[in-house]
């Protein structure tokens, strides 16, 4: 399988592709996990200051980030849970997590 993790940040924690791959729930993978999760809420921070330029109507579109963000706060919180299978948010937490930002605003 690929892995969608940068090369860099797997080499910062001495993780290669090889090892990824092996079903262990090192501390480095774990690290690993919560270096990405750190990169992806940067990226989203950048994204929800870039979206306060849009007309309201527009970011709409957008409401999913609020979910990616549950998600990578989650994985950054216990990142064995990423390697075991157990970060997807239930149906009524997304739907909560989507209500409440189309109420409250990203």
């Amino acid at each position: 399988g690929q892995i969608y993790i940068p090369s860099d940040m797997l080499e910062a924690r001495n993780v290669s592709a090889d090892n990824w791959r092996a079903f262990d729930n090192s501390a480095n993978k774990q690290g690993t996990i919560t270096d990405f999760a750190d990169y992806g809420l940067d990226h989203l921070a950048k994204a929800k200051s870039a979206l306060r330029h849009l007309p309201a109507d527009c970011r709409v579109a957008f409401l999913l980030l609020a979910v990616c963000a549950k998600t990578l706060v989650r994985a950054r919180e216990k990142p064995s849970d990423v390697l075991n299978g157990n970060i997807e948010l239930g149906p009524l937490q997304t739907h909560w997590t989507l209500l409440k930002a189309a109420f409250r605003g990203l």
